[in-house]
This record gives structure tokens, C-alpha cells and sequence, in this order.
């Protein structure tokens, strides 16, 4: 079945408190501080090295990229409204703070601008 496509993050998410569960679009999910995120990514940096570090963060973003699209696709269904269903997920992860996604198809990319990754070095 595929349901309407949600405007707003606070229209998926489930916190379950007595089990400390918390999922958006049914995927198991947790908050973090952008400051721990930000101490993750120079950590792996200096295990890694900086070049070790960023493969390792894109691999990691590209499988969740995957895994949303996914998630989204069998939820919200991408090709009976495909504008509808970019600009949703725009709209679902500026909210979510990832920063401003603009997703082009035809070439297959995604630009963010306001990435919380670029602001928090």
C-alpha cells in the first residue's frame, strides 16, 4: 500500500520510551549532538587519515542514501509522482537538519547546501 507522501518529519517518527526505541519511516534511528558527530569524524580522521576517513564516511552515506531512497520509494512511491516525491524528500531531510537538498534526476545527483558537516569542521 502506498500512503500519502508526509510533509513533515513529526508525521512519521514513533518514540517508544519504556523500550528507548526512536524510528522515522519505521527505520531505527538515534539523535546525536552535531558537536558527537563532529568528534566521529575527527576521530576517524585521525585513525584513518583524512583520505580514510572521508571514503569511509561516503561509503557509510551512500548506503543510508540507499537505504532512504529505498525506504521512501516503498512508502511513498517514486514513480506515480516522481516531482512530488523529490520534492518530499527535499523537504524531509532539511527538516531532519540535514541541510538543503536539491536532487536532480537526470544527472543523478544531490547538492546540499547548509550540510551540518560543512558548518562543523
Amino acid at each position: 500500500m502506498i500512503m500519502a507522501l508526509p510533509r513533515k518529519v513529526k508525521e512519521t517518527v514513533e518514540w517508544k520510551r519504556a523500550s528507548g526505541e526512536f524510528s522515522v519511516i519505521t527505520v531505527p534511528a538515534a539523535i546525536l549532538s552535531l558537536k558527537t558527530f563532529a568528534k566521529i569524524q575527527k576521530d576517524a580522521e585521525k585513525i584513518l587519515g583524512v583520505e580514510g576517513a572521508a571514503v569511509l564516511l561516503y561509503e557509510v552515506g551512500k548506503d543510508a542514501g540507499k537505504t532512504w531512497i529505498s525506504r521512501f520509494h516503498n512508502e511513498w512511491g517514486l514513480r506515480e509522482a516522481e516531482n512530488e516525491f523529490i520534492q518530499a524528500t527535499e523537504e524531509f531531510h532539511a527538516e531532519l537538519g540535514w541541510g538543503k537538498f536539491s536532487i536532480d534526476i537526470e544527472h543523478r545527483t544531490i547538492s546540499i547546501e547548509s550540510s551540518f558537516i560543512a558548518v562543523n569542521p
